[in-house]
């Protein structure tokens, strides 16, 4: 597996917030690819969260303080939940761990705008696979959605799933290879 020296920190927040530590994981690799002093347009640490959205999940602390990993993995992990549970009405959890990672790259408001939109046209509000097909009509609402800016978001729950695939993949091998290892 491709290990870091947050696993054991990742580990205790996904599992005591109960999401799978891959996509935890997976999230860090594709915001700051594990760089804690990573900062780009006002979100910062290991999980780009932003001050606002940690203080919505209980956060306390300053800026600065975020920039600790511990505390960004434990605050972005909350975020990150909090986008996903969102959409516990979705049929599978892939549609709402797709939802919700989408949600925490470009806001659960434009998700939820696409998401309606699917809805007043009929088609299953719930599913990505939908929803991912009404982020287009959201070009122009403001000067940040720019098809560029959509395919960003598109392109981020992308990558974010194939790297959780990965992780999930490694963490299989290796604990095949520790089963078998220990054998007699």
């Amino acid at each position: 597996m491709i290990s870091t020296v947050y696993d054991n920190i990742i580990k205790k927040e996904s599992s005591m917030i109960g999401l799978p530590f891959e996509i935890v994981k997976a999230v860090i690799k594709k915001e700051s690819n594990f760089d804690p002093y990573c900062e780009l347009g006002g979100a910062v640490g290991l999980m780009q969260i932003t001050l606002a959205a940690a203080k919505e999940v209980g956060y306390k602390g300053s800026l600065k303080a975020l920039y600790h990993p511990a505390t960004n993995i434990k605050y972005g992990t909350k975020y990150l939940s909090s986008q996903i549970h969102f959409w516990a009405d979705a049929p599978t959890e892939d549609d709402r761990i797709s939802l919700g990672i989408a949600a925490y790259n470009l806001g659960q408001g434009r998700i939820r705008k696409a998401s309606l939109l699917a809805k007043q046209d009929g088609f299953p509000h719930l599913k990505w696979s939908f929803v991912r097909k009404y982020l287009p009509k959201l070009i122009g609402e403001s000067k940040q959605l720019s098809r560029r800016r959509i395919n960003i978001t598109l392109n981020y729950v992308a990558l974010v799933k194939t790297y959780a695939a990965q992780f999930s993949q490694s963490h299989d091998n290796m604990m095949t290879f520790a089963d078998s290892a220990f054998i007699k």
